[in-house]
């Protein structure tokens, strides 16, 4: 059986998508810890943060994925909301944040990206290239958010340092990377205020890693280190029982997790899916367009539908290439005979049950000589067929035209 062109083609084609997808999946070690990674609930790797939402959504938690940005527009009327190393928030969505916070929400900004200070997310970002060595931090002074938490790891240069900022104060950086929260330009100066007055509750020895603030009606969670949130720091020491006392009780609100800052929009049928499935879909599109390609080139040139009427060289042709080709001079003839006799019913209204004689005197419409000439022919062929033995090509040729000529001169009665 012959394989289609088209066929070849798709095979050829899936074999390309099948290399392409698996150089572009072969990473070498190391290289999610080159790269800053993307602190996303919809990530099962290593720096992800999907654990961290299915183990709240397990424990009964109303959890939730924001994918506008964190404008008046886009913030719920109530909840708790994570803010966890997204890209760059704009000045007018930290002032919303702020008014939301002090109306009574809780907010939990982790990792140095989150943090309202360019300058201390320029330093954070250079922790992704080098990384932080592994420490622990205990509790400094009482908290809802150390309820039961002993120790927490974490792996991050950034340390929190509160202090009172005066009017027009700016902020000052250390050799330890502290992160100073004042009258930074550039940025919300009353978030500044609210945060400048966050107090320390967990440090190790280089500083506070993690602090609260109170601003309005409102709470504030600040995380040094965003690494403790991640797939594979969740279960390190007790990270999550951080997390959880952070998140507040089940029944406190709904749980919202920034991820328009990580470049997931409203738009995500296409941005979710896996590489390896949007070069399936890419791949069926493009063996769909080969096949409907392939289908529509035509074999030859085109053939006008209507031919206008059949002439008798054609009928006559056609007989003569039976009789040369396939020795068939029975055939030839009776194909003839039986043609004749259906025009001739079809002509007159007459049933194929009747003599040949009858046929050709209804057709003929009384012409003495074109009956007799029809029904000769006619009865000649009938003849050639009841006898026996083989007949001759020139017999049969004979024949047949006689019965084409007869047939001829009959339609010009």
């Amino acid at each position: 059986m012959r394989v289609p062109r088209e066929v070849w083609w798709i095979a050829g084609l899936t074999l390309v998508v099948i290399a392409l997808a698996t150089a572009l999946h072969a990473k070498p070690q190391g290289t999610e810890k080159q790269g800053m990674p993307n602190r996303t609930t919809y990530s099962a790797a290593p720096y992800g943060l999907k654990a961290l939402y299915l183990t709240l959504t397990e424990l009964g938690y109303e959890t939730k994925r924001l994918r506008t940005p964190l404008t008046k527009a886009g913030l719920p009327e109530h909840g708790i909301l994570w803010v966890v190393d997204p890209m760059p928030l704009t000045e007018g969505e930290w002032e919303d944040v702020r008014r939301w916070v002090e109306a009574g929400n809780a907010l939990i900004l982790a990792g140095g990206l989150a943090l309202p200070n360019l300058e201390g997310a320029l330093e954070a970002m250079q922790g992704w290239f080098e990384e932080a060595p592994l420490t622990y931090a205990r509790a400094t002074q009482p908290s809802y958010l150390v309820a039961g938490v002993r120790v927490v790891a974490l792996r991050s240069e950034v340390r929190i340092k509160p202090f009172d900022a005066g009017p027009g104060a700016k902020a000052t950086r250390d050799d330890e990377k502290e992160i100073e929260f004042g009258g930074w330009s550039g940025r919300s100066e009353a978030l500044d205020r609210a945060l400048s007055q966050a107090a320390p509750v967990m440090a190790d020895k280089k500083g506070a890693v993690v602090a609260q603030a109170r601003p309005g009606k409102g709470r504030v969670v600040l995380l040094a280190s965003s690494w403790m949130l991640s797939n594979e720091a969740i279960a390190e020491a007790d990270n999550l029982l951080l997390a959880l006392n952070a998140a507040g009780a089940p029944d406190a609100g709904a749980v919202y997790f920034d991820e328009y800052h990580h470049g997931y929009r409203d738009a995500l049928s296409w941005t979710l899916l896996p590489l390896a499935v949007k070069l399936a879909l890419a791949q069926t599109v493009l063996g769909l367009l080969l096949v409907v390609y392939a289908r529509s080139r035509r074999l030859g040139p085109v053939v006008p539908l209507d031919r206008g009427g059949r002439q008798r060289s054609e009928f006559l042709g056609t007989m003569t290439t039976v009789l040369r080709k396939g020795h068939a001079t029975r055939l030839a003839v009776s194909t003839a005979y039986e043609a004749a006799r259906q025009r001739l019913g079809a002509q007159t209204g007459l049933s194929q049950e009747v003599d040949d004689s009858v046929l050709a005197e209804a057709a003929s419409r009384g012409n003495p000589g074109a009956v007799e000439r029809l029904a000769t022919a006619l009865a000649a062929a009938r003849g050639a067929l009841a006898a026996e033995g083989k007949l001759a090509e020139a017999r049969a040729a004979a024949l047949i035209r006689q019965l084409d000529d007869a047939m001829a001169e009959a339609r010009r009665i």
